[in-house]
């Protein structure tokens, strides 16, 4: 199967014939690019937002349900600030909308209707007194409610919260559909029951990140089907944009096998989000009923690794003064571990049960301990009246400082090339009473524990602590008020980060800056872009190196991130430029793509000795095209032997393309987890149903598109051709093109792919219908023949076969009953065996005419009779 980019004009037949002969050399040409081309960016749909809240179910006989018109404004705990909403439209499906349905008139603040029937599906009454709509449903069916501040305004300019002129959506399901367990289906008040259904469910990062799977079995019934089928999804939680376009999934939603909803959080999951999961059971025709769970996270209660701690390289011929202190803890750090709780009270009970008084130690700080991952390290203390030490180590000496403390750090001495793995852990000193966000703590706060005593600080043992009291006598606990309880016990997270000392001769980076401009997709080999990392700017005198050699000589190597993106469930890397290095040159090509992006590029320096590398990292930007383009996957594909250079089909045989996804070409029928289609438009648009532009293009092939032995001119027109090996069709609104093989021949065609700004794509397809087997030969003709055309009478079009039982000149022609020419059918070469050509007469007027087949070494003649 041969795809080839061509220019935007037309191709004559012999270029075609040329491009098929001279393929393996147009692959050549185009290695560079396809090799490192997987660019199915600009038809998948990636992106998300946040989700609005699924349809609200009503159930018949189930009875009304409430629509508050009270919009919280900016501020949802702030009432000085709602937004009284009117009734603005409704839409039942693709009909237009109906405005202003209940009339309001903002003159006399009322409604000329306060009762409005939406089609034969719902009665909605305006309670003006509360603020609200009541919403009973009649038949089946769904409908849209659309609210805003003035009924008449132009909610395309409107002003307000993201909630205004967002539409509440209904869908009114029957009697015998699902129902929540638990609920009587005749009750007034089941719908609404089930709209305010919730179950709340607490998670908090790094401690409770999942809640426990629980059956679905038994949450939902249905009058008339025993089995239900069940499916979970989580809205996403946007962060700050408006249009939600920065929508992050905080929680996964999923149903096992032995039906459990399993709930989760993810990694973007922040203290205080709120989000939903809806529960979803669906019968046997369609209908359903929908449970919903509020899923809020709170804060971590156990210490956490926040922001970890960065791996370390010094030199070994480094300065002293290069060498900077490790800070692993402290304020003058950033933090590497969090505990929640030590940032809601940093109060700490401190009794001492000698003197009978509280400590006043408030200290809350978590405690950091330090361990080294060289067990033929010497530890050697520096004073023996301190905790401070030295770790002696093969290729560093480790000076301690804080062991134990909060605030310990590392000085690092070189000795000779290495890598030692250090491990920090965090620790909280323990309990002590939590106090509410607002009250003030007594500083006389005291732990008792099981046995009733006091409980020291330093006391982490079986002994724990249970109770609050208010003062060292213990004359009353703490108001329920004034405590949320106790600190947990001694709780750990733990960190590790390498110290690396490498040799003298090892590469290092300069402070040269590298840097890209950004690259054009749509020039491909053309916008590629070079640098020099021994001279980065030319500009300026003397060399600007991207490296310090060290008196060695560097060889580079670069490699370029990919774009990742979500199809399904499946994680996909797209490749968005291909780099190459010459030397000390940098090449970095775009490839065609839809949007722009910012990749980060790694480029890596090597002296030829073994772990003596360097790396610099700087961003390529591909900038999106905007033309149309025969998409590169397939040249890659072609190349890898994924796709062949002909397409082959058997005699008699149906070959089926569909132009906006190969996989099943490319992948012998497995499907590939993205579509792959032949062409790729950057501005493609959603096109409404039947529009002829399949993935935002207008497809058609011409007959002078088709290359082969004969062409049926006066029977072909676009995207329908009649050839001597076959038909061939293309259907532009479902993009499929459909080849009916029936005699052994070649084909050469070109597609047209045209834009809405009028930007052509094209691409050749080599078609191959092979001569006949051994075991058909078999089966040849023993004579010329030609057979009855069928029908007979016809209008307009019929169908000839002759046969052949050997290969030979061959012409088919018609004439009238005056023996004028009126079409030729066929005239050329034609190699054994049985054929078939299809005649279409519609330009000819009713009568008999005459079709005769000239053979070697015999003539036939027919007559058919036209009547329309």
């Amino acid at each position: 199967m041969t795809f080839l980019l061509q220019k935007h004009h037309a191709i004559h037949r012999t270029q075609v014939r040329d491009s098929l002969r001279s393929f393996a050399s147009g692959v050549a040409l185009t290695g560079r690019l396809a090799a490192a081309c997987l660019l199915l960016a600009g038809f998948l749909g990636v992106g998300s937002a946040t989700a609005q809240a699924p349809p609200t179910i009503l159930r018949l006989g189930g009875g009304a349900v409430g629509l508050s018109v009270i919009d919280p404004g900016d501020d949802p705990v702030d009432p000085s600030d709602d937004i009284v909403l009117q009734w603005h439209h409704y839409k039942i499906g693709s009909a237009d909308a109906v405005d202003n349905p209940a009339m309001y008139n903002s003159g006399t603040s009322s409604y000329g209707n306060t009762s409005v029937l939406i089609g034969g599906l719902a009665l909605v009454t305006v309670d003006q007194a509360m603020n609200k709509l009541s919403i009973s449903p009649i038949a089946t069916g769904a409908f849209k409610i659309g609210l805003s501040p003035d009924a008449t305004m132009d909610l395309t300019t409107s002003a307000g919260s993201g909630n205004i002129g967002q539409p509440h959506e209904f869908v009114i399901v029957s009697a015998n559909a699902p129902m929540l367990t638990g609920k009587t289906a005749t009750d007034a008040s089941y719908n609404q029951q089930a709209k305010d259904d919730n179950m709340n469910i607490m998670l908090a990062p790094q401690d409770k990140t999942a809640h426990p799977a629980f059956d679905v079995i038994g949450l939902f019934s249905d009058p008339d089907d025993v089995v239900l089928t069940y499916t979970a999804k989580a809205d996403t939680v946007g962060r700050g944009k408006a249009d939600g376009s920065d929508g992050e999934a905080i929680v996964t939603a999923t149903i096992s096998s032995d039906n459990k909803l399993m709930i989760s959080l993810t990694d973007k999951a922040k203290a205080k989000d709120e989000t939903h999961v809806w529960l979803t059971a669906t019968d046997a025709v369609g209908e359903y009923a929908r449970k919903q769970y509020t899923i809020t996270t709170g804060s971590p209660v156990n210490p956490y690794v926040k922001e970890g701690i960065d791996d370390v390289m010094i030199r070994e011929d480094a300065a002293s003064a290069d060498i900077a202190t490790i800070m692993l803890a402290g304020t003058d750090a950033a933090p590497a571990f969090v505990d929640e709780n030590l940032e809601i009270d940093t109060n700490r009970s401190g009794f001492d049960p000698d003197t009978g008084t509280d400590t006043g130690d408030g200290d809350r700080a978590l405690e950091i301990s330090v361990a080294i991952g060289d067990e033929n390290a010497t530890r050697v203390p520096v004073d023996p009246n301190a905790a401070d030490f030295t770790w002696v180590t093969t290729s560093m000496n480790v000076i301690v400082t804080g062991n134990g403390g909060e605030a310990p750090t590392l000085k690092i001495d070189p000795r000779t090339a290495g890598k030692v793995e250090f491990t920090v852990t965090a620790t909280d000193k323990g309990p002590a009473c939590r106090v509410n966000d607002g009250k003030t703590a007594p500083t006389n706060y005291v732990l008792i524990d099981k046995d009733d005593d006091e409980v020291m600080l330093d006391d982490m043992g079986d002994d724990a602590p249970v109770k609050c009291f208010a003062d060292a006598d213990r004359n009353s606990t703490v108001d329920a008020g004034e405590t949320t309880g106790l600190y947990p016990d001694s709780e750990s997270a733990t960190t590790t980060f390498m110290v690396t000392i490498v040799s003298e001769t090892t590469p290092s980076a300069t402070t040269e800056p590298i840097t890209f401009e950004a690259l054009d997709s749509e020039k491909g080999a053309m916008g590629a872009m070079t640098i020099n990392l021994d001279d980065l700017n030319g500009d300026k005198t003397g060399m600007q190196a991207a490296f310090n050699k060290h008196g060695q000589t560097l060889t580079y190597a670069v490699a370029l991130a990919k774009e990742k993106t979500k199809v399904g469930t499946q994680e996909v890397e797209l490749d968005v430029a291909m780099a190459e290095v010459e030397g000390s040159m940098i090449t970095v090509t775009p490839i065609w793509r839809a949007g722009d992006i910012t990749v980060e590029a790694t480029v890596t320096a090597m002296n030829g000795i073994a772990g003596e590398t360097a790396e610099r990292k700087f961003d390529v930007t591909v900038k999106s095209a905007t033309t149309p383009v025969l998409n590169p996957r397939l040249l890659q594909a072609i190349q890898a032997g994924e796709l062949p250079d002909t397409l082959s089909v058997m005699r008699g045989k149906k070959l089926e393309i569909n132009l906006l996804d190969v996989r099943k070409l490319i992948d012998g029928g497995e499907m590939l987890p993205v579509a792959v289609p032949v062409f790729i438009d950057p501005n493609a648009k959603t096109v409404k149903e039947g529009e002829l532009l399949p993935g935002g293009l207008q497809l058609r092939i011409r007959p002078d598109d088709v290359v082969t032995a004969h062409l049926y001119d006066d029977q072909s027109s676009d995207n329908d051709i009649y050839t001597s090996m076959g038909r061939l069709m293309l259907d532009p609104k479902t993009a499929m093109l459909t080849f009916y093989a029936t005699a052994p021949n070649t084909m050469a065609v070109t597609i047209h792919a045209t834009d809405r700004e009028r930007k052509t794509a094209m691409a050749s397809i080599a078609i191959m219908v092979p001569e006949v087997s051994s075991a058909e030969a078999e089966e040849l003709p023993t004579e010329v023949s030609l057979s009855q055309n069928y029908p007979n009478p016809f209008n307009p079009r019929t169908t000839i076969e002759y046969a052949l039982p050997e290969a030979g000149d061959v012409s088919l022609i018609v004439y009238d009953m005056l023996g004028r020419e009126v079409t030729t059918l066929l005239e050329g070469p034609q190699a054994a065996g049985r054929h078939t050509v299809n005649f279409d007469a519609n330009h000819l007027s009713n009568g008999t005419y005459v079709y005769r087949l000239v053979a070697p070494n015999k003539t036939i003649t027919r007559t058919m009779v036209l009547v329309k």
